[in-house]
């Protein structure tokens, strides 16, 4: 991301530092008083804008630090002291639930909780409606309004918590070692004006409108006796039992 030429950004003021790697250590890192030694920060951003994204800058990248967050991360970067995750539009879907089977939400939710129980019975009405017909694989706000799935208010003020806990806070192995204090989202990396940035409260109400619940399959099928009341055969005879959430 082009973060070296905007030092002014919307609701993050004046960036002094940004960690593009270990987001405690000091891969990575980024400081604006010392421009003159992040030469190759700059020249990696100037490779990707005119070549785009290839195999050996990637490895350039890794030498300097800048890698993919660990799995356990719910942050990407450190922008100054706020932890921020990234989340591109503009190409495919962003994933916000990647590929969780039910014995995860169980673990973190419990089964008896009432956001758990109203997740449950969307799931398995949507199920039901697959195995009838009546919806494709992704459900969006279309088929939410015509089958009533995962629309209701009450279902809204029930899955926030699951929401707000897998995209800010942790997975399903539990609290992430640097939880998310805010979404930033582009359609473009190197156009500042396409960025636009969430707290909590607000990135919800923002996703609602625009949330695709889907049943997946991802890796190996191991699914659990808990995991198996949402486990569909579909129609190119592959067990799907993981939940997806993208926008």
């Amino acid at each position: 991301m082009a973060l070296y030429r905007q030092e002014n950004l919307p609701n993050f003021g004046v960036v002094r530092q940004v960690w593009l790697g270990d987001l405690e250590g000091r891969k990575g890192f980024y400081r604006y008083e010392q421009r003159e030694n992040a030469v190759d920060f700059m020249e990696v951003q100037e490779q990707a804008l005119v070549m785009g994204v290839d195999d050996a800058l990637v490895r350039k990248l890794q030498k300097m630090g800048v890698s993919k967050s660990s799995s356990r991360s719910k942050a990407d970067v450190r922008i100054d002291k706020t932890l921020v995750s990234l989340k591109m539009g503009g190409v495919g879907k962003s994933s916000l639930i990647n590929h969780q089977a039910r014995s995860g939400f169980i673990k973190i939710f419990k089964s008896e909780s009432d956001s758990f129980r109203a997740l449950d019975t969307e799931v398995l009405n949507y199920i039901k409606y697959r195995r009838q017909g009546l919806i494709p694989e992704d459900v969006g706000l279309v088929k939410r309004k015509e089958t009533g799935l995962f629309v209701s208010e009450d279902f809204k003020a029930a899955f926030k918590q699951i929401f707000e806990y897998f995209v800010f806070e942790g997975t399903a192995q539990g609290l992430s070692p640097f939880p998310a204090e805010t979404i930033l989202q582009f359609d473009d990396a190197f156009k500042p004006s396409t960025w636009k940035s969430y707290r909590r409260n607000d990135f919800f109400e923002y996703c609602w409108p625009m949330l695709v619940f889907s049943l997946r399959s991802h890796g190996k099928a191991n699914y659990t006796l808990e995991d198996k009341p949402w486990v569909l055969l579909a129609d190119d005879g592959k067990l799907k039992g993981k939940l997806s959430l993208r926008i």
